[in-house]
């Protein structure tokens, strides 16, 4: 987007609004509404920031000569701070209060009132043309974690279900690596009410380049796992749109993505309740514990979980010595100056979906091992069927959760190329007594392997261990394209990490070559905006739905997945129709306008 501004924003609030193009108003413009109309114009600008609300006849000659909804933001030095919207001829207005409010707080308001009456609108009059009230078969695409989730709410509303999913059984124990994010890695997953945020920066570091770690390799600091030689023009055009996310907007994402998660909280905590059969022998585990390495991070954090609900109770160095005797040695060592005891639960997640699978065995779902779904089969943009395995597929719903490793599914639709793959490692270690109890997320600012969660789990011997999960590699669509030095740097920084928080054992593990044998990983779904995707197109007989991307979120966001695809299904709104649309940042942020002329600059 192109930003227009009668106001002369103040140095942190043009930084902030990077990576858009700023164009001044001289005052003359200002003043004159042809002259304010014609630089509009001319420089393709799709917001104005004005001290005052230009006249209807200019605001519906931009809005024409745009081709698209324009959106004006007005400086008041009078009235509440908090910002006020209206939607109408073709434009978002915002009222805000020039000296309480900052622009970015208005043009986040501006966001979500173009999110909700322009990008969302086309996906909910969908729902009044295509819910398909009489449907009765879905076809569901993935058996990862979303996939099941999915399913389970859609027979239990009476619906015939059918499961493809192109690996083999992973109850039969395939090679990990042949499997997909789900049922590879690790056999761990993890709740939280702050998991699968935003992870662009959200403070502009002076000197620094904004969202700089996703074109920096790990070992020094970064995201990129894979050889720059091999990224494709889609890997470029994915990282140049992930780089051009703004501040504002990564905030006020990840406002969203914790609205959804505490929603799906609800819908997790129902399911614990109604169905425990699903957590029996999967090492379940409620609450989490928070802890970090240094004291300005573990104050930024309790302010952050104070902030968004999760909070439970602070401990001090001692009380987390008291309270877990297995941390003991990395309170010592300096890894750990406190805790938050924080809501959540985890889970062994095999375990967990093994007990998922066979539920929906035993209430008619039925499942298509090694059946690849290649494309989706449409007529007249109208979805007619998938291609699995070389042969159409039909059904009356359809509901793709193809993850990263089923992306090119996604062909034709708006999801395309939405979806690359970030990779997360993991590893295992003897839980030695005094156990750990309860899951940790640790935050140990400077390492390579700065954040992650280490989750108690059993092994397949039955052997108390605990699973390290860590680390952010983009990959891009190309899975294969991994530098095992990148990979080696992030694995010896987990090891580091273990080192000194439990060091029996580490040392243990060392000796037995569990530390190293135990090396995994799988590559999550990721989007550049860090929001995940809900995309619904119309089939001959109800809808199709494409959900995915979740980054490190697609276990937290399942229930609310399910939530969110029942209702679509059966023609109700949901706030993820619209937050996760596929075209939202695009749609409101990313499109390129023509440079000013000579006779404006």
């Amino acid at each position: 987007m192109r930003i227009a501004s009668t106001l002369e924003l103040s140095a942190r609030e043009a930084e902030q609004l990077m990576p858009a193009t700023l164009v001044p108003v001289p005052g003359a413009a200002a003043r004159d509404d042809a002259l304010l109309l014609e630089l509009l114009v001319d420089a393709g600008a799709d917001i104005l920031v004005a001290e005052r609300m230009p006249p209807a006849h200019l605001v519906r000659a931009w809005r024409e000569a745009r081709g698209a909804t324009v959106v004006i933001l007005v400086a008041e030095t009078f009235g509440a701070a908090e910002c006020m919207a209206s939607h109408g001829d073709g434009a978002i207005v915002v009222f805000f209060s020039r000296g309480t409010t900052p622009v970015e707080k208005a043009l986040a308001a501006a966001e979500g009132i173009h999110a909700r009456e322009v990008t969302g609108r086309q996906a909910l009059d969908l729902l009044r043309t295509a819910s398909g009230k009489k449907a009765q078969r879905v076809l569901v695409v993935g058996s990862g974690i979303v996939g099941l989730m999915t399913a389970m709410h859609l027979a239990d509303s009476g619906l015939r279900v059918e499961i493809v999913e192109k690996t083999a059984d992973p109850r039969a124990r395939p090679d990990w690596s042949s499997l997909g994010c789900t049922h590879g890695g690790e056999n761990a997953r993890m709740f939280s009410l702050t998991e699968c945020d935003n992870y662009h920066d959200r403070e502009a570091a002076p000197g620094a380049q904004l969202h700089g770690h996703i074109r920096t390799p790990i070992d020094q600091g970064g995201w990129q796992v894979g050889h720059r030689a091999r990224y494709a023009p889609r890997e470029e055009a994915w990282m140049r749109e992930f780089a051009d996310v703004p501040i504002f907007l990564a905030n006020k994402y990840n406002e969203d993505i914790f609205a959804l998660n505490h929603e799906s909280f609800k819908y997790w905590n129902q399911l614990i309740e109604a169905r425990p059969a699903l957590f029996d022998k999967v090492e379940f585990k409620q609450g989490l514990l928070r802890i970090a390495s240094t004291g300005a991070y573990h104050h930024k954090q309790l302010k952050r979980q104070k902030w968004v609900g999760s909070y439970q109770r602070e401990l001090d160095q001692a009380a987390v010595m008291a309270g877990y005797p297995a941390l003991a040695d990395g309170c010592r060592n300096g890894e750990i100056v406190g805790g938050i005891e924080v809501a959540g639960f985890s889970v062994n997640v095999h375990s967990f979906v093994s007990n998922l699978v066979a539920y929906l065995d035993a209430n008619g779902v039925a499942f298509h091992w090694g059946a690849d779904a290649q494309r989706i089969a449409t007529e007249g943009g109208t979805v007619t069927g998938v291609a699995v395995n070389g042969e159409l597929m039909q059904s009356d719903h359809y509901f793709l959760s193809p993850g990263v490793y089923g992306a090119d599914l996604l062909s034709g639709t708006l999801s395309d190329n939405k979806v690359h793959g970030v990779l997360g490692a993991w590893m295992s270690f003897p839980n030695l007594e005094p156990r750990l109890q309860r899951s940790l997320k640790i935050s140990r600012p400077g390492h390579l392997a700065n954040s992650g969660n280490i989750i108690p789990a059993k092994n397949r011997e039955g052997e108390h261990v605990l699973i390290f999960g860590s680390g952010f590699g983009y990959v891009g669509r190309d899975l294969s394209n991994i530098d095992e030095a990148q990979m080696e740097a992030l694995f010896a920084s987990m090891e580091d990490y273990i080192e000194h928080l439990f060091p029996a054992a580490y040392r243990q593990a060392m000796d037995t070559g569990q530390l190293r044998a135990s090396r995994r990983y799988c590559v999550r779904p990721w989007t550049a905006s860090s929001l995940g995707v809900f995309e619904m197109k119309k089939a001959r007989n109800g809808m199709l739905v494409v959900a995915s991307g979740h980054n490190t979120g697609g276990f937290s966001q399942a229930t609310g997945v399910a939530r969110a695809t029942l209702d679509a299904l059966q023609g109700r709104q949901h706030p993820m129709h619209t937050l996760y649309h596929p075209k939202r940042f695009e749609d409101f942020w990313s499109a390129r306008a023509p440079a000013p002329s000579a006779a404006l600059s």
